[in-house]
């Protein structure tokens, strides 16, 4: 769902649809999984910083 969406930008109507889903089932999830994400990353010693429309981008970890 997250590379459907960040990959190969797909909006959440076409994703909801692909995967049979409502598409607030959907916004749900990808709210998840990218929280999930970010604390993954961040765990891992990674920066994340916000970017344009508040997605976060990876930023590799400096030092």
């Amino acid at each position: 769902m997250i590379s459907l969406r960040f990959v190969h930008d797909l909006s959440t109507t076409e994703i909801a649809e692909l995967l049979s889903i409502p598409q607030g089932t959907l916004k749900s999830r990808q709210y998840k999984g990218l929280k999930l994400l970010r604390s993954q990353l961040e765990r891992a010693g990674q920066q994340t910083e916000p970017v344009k429309g508040g997605h976060y981008e990876y930023q590799p970890h400096k030092g």
